[in-house]
């Protein structure tokens, strides 16, 4: 990687050029610069049938990108050839500019929450595995934004004719107003869940295996399939999500014809030079009315001799990864409550120092799936889920987000999500199976966790 910083963008192409011949390949040109703040849903709507994506994270960072200039894919969570293709495309790039996080070249992804899926028919517009690195990024943060436009060039690259490209981009831009339209009024028609009482058997099934010592601790979820009266706009929905979270992640990802897109309160991991850090989120109950009610509810969760159990189930294992890829690792002594729209949960923040050679990628493949997202012990659990669950998860419950040419950024957990297709809208919601669990309890929790999804769907707050 050659970095020109404060370079124009045509000395940026000649450099490229030149390296092209030197290298006898095509090169990668980045080239960043600061812009006036835009509106992010209106970018994000402006590409409509081109391949984007929108991430807020919970510093309120937003990234939305358009277009691909390259994609890399794997099969069965196979991040270390990811990050052998994405150190190899930087060793053949020339960039400017980058200096503020979440800017210049980085990949915008993800996977699948099991190695193998079984694909139903709303995710097969999902490999198992897919980054991107955008063609067209903007990148927002305390009321000041930036544009990176990735292309690759090859020997015989027309530079006027990319420069006339950049300027189309940048009165693009420019004419961006704040998207005001609100969500129309949407007739939604929810199937009847045929399955719940399979998925209650199941968790009987599960925590009779519990009393006989088989395993701990499983992550079993729901699926709820709705269909509406018109074609459902995802920008719409997922200024919706924004609005009612203010708190944790937002994000959305296009592929082919289906959204996926949700409000996540919980982090997987974040990696700033060497520091790391990890949110351990498990245990749940209900917002209450009042200030007084949520504050009573808040002490009850965290007096819950069972949602204490689940929730130390997840503590001990990240920590227990973090020792083993970490140094100075720290743990909170007892957990707090993140609240997150209409649920509340315990929270334990883990972090570290990074050791010499761990990256952002060898996290990922460690710490997918938490007992928060799988259980205890994580294979036996992992297969519990694959055998009592009657879909496929897809995205669901699994890493999403970014990573930058500084191996740098962030992953959340991809639940309170559902994927659009059209009119439809396929729903994913799920719980912590332990001893103690009660049936119908679960599925109460269930139907709170659906409810995120369920509000922004139909344009309501969480009031």
């Amino acid at each position: 990687m050659i970095d020109k910083s404060q370079r124009s963008l045509t000395e940026l192409l000649a450099d490229g050029i030149v390296l092209t011949h030197e290298k006898n390949t095509p090169i990668l040109i980045s080239w960043t610069e600061e812009i006036e703040p835009i509106d992010m849903f209106h970018f994000y709507q402006l590409e409509d049938g081109i391949e984007r994506a929108f991430w807020r994270d919970d510093d309120h960072m937003s990234i939305g990108y358009s277009g691909v200039c390259e994609s890399f894919e794997a099969d069965s969570h196979d991040l270390e050839a990811i990050e052998r293709a994405w150190h190899k495309r930087l060793d053949l790039s020339v960039q400017s500019n980058a200096k503020e996080k979440g800017t210049g070249p980085l990949l915008f992804g993800g996977m699948s929450y099991h190695k193998n899926a079984k694909r139903d028919a709303f995710w097969t517009d999902f490999p198992t595995v897919r980054f991107v690195l955008p063609s067209l990024m903007v990148s927002s943060k305390s009321g000041r934004a930036w544009v990176t436009m990735n292309r690759i060039i090859a020997k015989e690259e027309d530079v006027k004719q990319v420069l006339q490209f950049y300027s189309k981009v940048r009165k693009k831009l420019r004419s961006i107003t704040p998207l005001g339209a609100n969500l129309a009024e949407i007739t939604w028609n929810p199937e009847t869940d045929q399955h719940i009482d399979a998925w209650k058997n199941a968790i009987s099934s599960l925590t009779s295996e519990m009393k006989e010592g088989l395993l701990q601790k499983v992550v079993l979820a729901r699926r709820k399939i709705l269909r509406a009266n018109q074609t459902v706009d995802p920008t719409m929905v997922l200024k919706q999500l924004d609005s009612n979270h203010p708190q944790g992640y937002i994000f959305a990802l296009n592929y082919g014809e289906s959204t996926f897109l949700g409000a996540t309160p919980e982090q997987l991991v974040r990696k700033m030079g060497n520091s790391l850090e990890s949110s351990s989120v498990a245990g749940t109950i209900q917002r209450g009315h009042t200030t007084k009610e949520d504050d009573r509810l808040g002490e009850e969760l965290l007096q819950d001799a069972k949602n204490r159990s689940e929730h130390d189930f997840v503590v001990e294992s990240i920590a227990q990864m973090f020792n083993e890829f970490c140094l100075d690792v720290s743990v909170q002594k007892t957990p707090s409550l993140l609240k997150a729209g209409k649920v509340q949960h315990l929270h334990t923040p883990v972090k570290g120092i990074t050791k010499e050679g761990v990256s952002l990628f060898d996290m990922i493949s460690r710490l997918h799936p938490t007992p928060a997202m799988g259980g205890k012990p994580r294979s036996v659990a992992v297969e519990k889920i694959a055998h009592h669950e009657t879909f496929d998860r897809g995205w669901y419950a699994a890493p999403i987000g970014w990573i930058d040419q500084e191996g740098d950024g962030e992953f959340a957990v991809a639940i309170r999500s559902g994927v659009l297709q059209g009119k439809t809208a396929s729903l994913y919601a799920g719980c912590g199976i332990v001893e103690a669990s009660d049936p119908a309890s679960e599925v109460e929790e269930t139907e709170l966790k659906f409810a995120p999804m369920l509000h922004a769907l139909k344009g309501e707050t969480h009031a």
